[in-house]
């Protein structure tokens, strides 16, 4: 029962990503652009591809790291018992949600600096980097603040047991983060 279940929700998986292809290729083809795809005149360039390559390796090793990571802790945990499996994924869901907020907002804060940078705009470059460092740490306060607060709240949405109260310890690494990019903002700020 379990493999059919396990095959359906592969099945729906593929059949999703199959289907924002298809909607996405029938904006860009079908529908007006301001960016026409032309296939006249095109050849392959292998230094683009390596260029592309090398800037989004970084991103791709980041991803792979957090996947490869949760699954060899599984192996480790799974001796102890299935709660202890159970309360790391609630653990690295929220820890997740609270780490992406933050890089979404670097992921928005790099261009505008490295356009500041290009154009020779310190000033606005150093007051972006502020503003966006000092945003991360108050996101990440807040998510400290939330587990630490409203754990059985938070477990509660995993429908986690109430042994696994000890999200609270593991959320003041949260605290920490955020202090260490507050304090890296004062140290800078002094340049």
């Amino acid at each position: 029962m379990r493999g059919k279940c396990q095959y359906r929700l592969s099945c729906w998986h593929c059949l999703g990503y199959t289907l924002s292809m298809l909607i996405a290729w029938v904006q860009l083809f079908f529908t007006k652009q301001k960016v026409k795809p032309m296939w006249k005149g095109y050849h392959f360039e292998p230094k683009m591809l390596s260029m592309l390559i090398s800037y989004g390796l970084p991103s791709f090793i980041m991803n792979a790291l957090g996947s490869f990571m949760v699954n060899f802790v599984n192996v480790f945990l799974v001796e102890y018992s299935d709660t202890a499996v159970a309360f790391f994924g609630a653990y690295f869901k929220v820890q997740q949600l609270i780490v992406m907020t933050v890089n979404g907002l670097i992921q928005g804060c790099l261009p505008i600096m490295r356009f500041n940078y290009r154009a020779k705009k310190e000033r606005r470059l150093w007051q972006t980097y502020k503003t966006g460092t000092f945003i991360a740490t108050i996101i990440m306060i807040a998510g400290t603040v939330l587990i630490l607060c409203f754990p059985d709240i938070i477990l509660s949405l995993f429908s986690a047991s109430k042994k696994n109260a000890c999200i609270r310890r593991i959320g003041n690494a949260h605290s920490v983060a955020g202090l260490c990019v507050q304090r890296h903002i004062h140290n800078d700020s002094n340049l």
